[in-house]
């Protein structure tokens, strides 16, 4: 209980036999890695997936997932942002390799995987799209992520982008400031039209974000929902 992610990852390490897969992209885990006497494996190294320059909400992507040795077509399904799932896909993909499993088989299961429901999910309305991205663990920083995810990875050629953030889930015991989410928006403001809240707030102290009451979707939108 009263552990880190740098205990956690020591227990891991130190639980599995032979085998270590880590994220070539974290330096913790690479360094800790190195102290242990079993075969490492890293992801983005020894697998990775690549992907068009630019992808497209809602439209399904192929790619191929690249090990040295074997590479592995792959279509992915638009219910999902997919830039959002890469690291666990990867890490799922090269446990199943040291297990001798049936990569091209499991491969061909990815057209037909629709992503965990409200996490990263694009739903298509009858004349707008939607993404829900909704968790127990939501906070300035997971918004950010996500923000930046769209930014990087996606074309944005949509009417307007509006993003409408629901906190009513939020236990009592959870705080969250609306503050530093407003102050997000506006690192983002090239990208996001309008910003929502719902609930009932001052909304006169926001820069960016707006009483939920005030948004209309209209067609050929995008409606980003977030929060809990």
């Amino acid at each position: 209980g009263n552990g880190n992610s740098l205990d956690a990852k020591k227990q891991l390490f130190e639980l599995s036999k032979e085998n270590i897969i880590i994220d070539l992209k974290d330096k913790t885990a690479n360094d800790l890695a190195n102290k242990y006497e079993k075969d490492v494996f890293r992801i983005w190294e020894d697998v990775k997936v690549e992907l068009p320059d630019y992808l497209e909400i809602g439209k399904d992507v192929n790619s191929s997932i690249f090990f040295k040795d074997i590479e592995l077509k792959s279509k992915f399904n638009g219910n999902y942002i997919i830039v959002g799932y890469l690291n666990p896909l990867l890490f799922s993909f090269m446990a199943l390799k040291i297990l001798n499993k049936n990569l091209e088989k499991a491969s061909s299961y990815l057209s037909n995987y629709k992503g965990v429901n409200n996490r990263l999910s694009v739903v298509t309305e009858n004349n707008y799209t939607k993404i829900i991205d909704k968790s127990g663990g939501f906070s300035e920083e997971s918004l950010r992520y996500l923000l930046s995810l769209l930014k990087r990875n996606y074309d944005m050629f949509y009417k307007n982008i509006n993003l409408c953030i629901d906190l009513t889930n939020v236990s009592h015991c959870q705080k969250i400031d609306v503050y530093l989410l407003d102050g997000v928006i506006g690192e983002f403001g090239n990208l996001i039209d309008n910003a929502f809240l719902v609930g009932d707030y001052d909304f006169e102290r926001f820069k960016y974000l707006k009483n939920s009451t005030e948004l209309n979707i209209q067609k050929g939108d995008l409606l980003i929902e977030c929060g809990k």
